[in-house]
């Protein structure tokens, strides 16, 4: 395996694992002044991460179903550029429900990005490579799980919004992505209503199988 610096499939893959932890972790530190600058209850302040995560729930399935149709950067070209742009929103946000809106819509450009990072070191490495890769990433992980509420933190110091405008990081990431990540093709040619039908076909057959035993 090449050096990591010299691999640039794999810098890029750690920018976009950077992307997976930055939407809570580099808000936490300024999440009280948030809320008292834009009058959110102090028992309520936490839907700025639900709504944030929520929508990861529903929608990483379908990320993965498109990103094996029509190609990965087909999928995280977009969500890059969503995530960036309504995070960078929120630190102009005058309002609860403003704020929860863009957090949310945030939070539907981060699902497929923390789907995507994990099945694109799948697509390009593999055997001892894909364990090397898969260690940098967790060290990468850890480091943005460790760093960005520090830079939180300190951005907060100068006002709350500034560590909102962090994501927009993620648009020169979505170029530079666009431009040189080497992906394969997609294999898949399954649409959303075989996978749905072959999925309700699976679970099916598991619970004939367990009534009959």
């Amino acid at each position: 395996m090449k050096s990591p610096l010299k691999d640039k499939n794999l810098l890029l893959l750690f920018g976009i694992t950077l992307f997976v932890v930055m939407g809570v972790s580099s808000i936490l530190p300024v999440l009280p002044s948030a809320g008292r600058s834009l009058n959110i209850p102090m028992a309520e302040i936490g839907l700025l991460l639900t709504s944030f995560t929520l929508p990861g729930i529903f929608l990483t399935p379908f990320a993965g179903i498109l990103a094996d149709r029509y190609g990965r950067k087909a999928v995280l070209i977009p969500a890059l550029v969503i995530f960036g742009i309504a995070g960078f929103s929120c630190a102009f946000a005058t309002d609860y429900k403003t704020i929860l809106f863009l957090r949310a819509l945030q939070g539907v450009g981060a699902a497929p990005i923390s789907l995507l990072y994990t099945t694109i070191t799948g697509d390009l490495y593999s055997g001892t490579e894909r364990l090397k890769v898969m260690g940098y990433n967790a060290s990468v992980l850890s480091l943005g799980t460790a760093i960005f509420p520090f830079f939180g933190g300190l951005l907060g110091e100068i006002g709350w919004q500034y560590p909102f405008m962090l994501p927009i990081l993620a648009l020169p990431l979505a170029v530079l992505c666009a431009i040189h990540l080497d992906l394969p093709n997609p294999k898949s040619k399954e649409t959303m209503a075989g996978y749905f039908k072959n999925t309700a076909q699976i679970v099916s057959s598991k619970k004939h199988l367990s009534f009959s035993g």
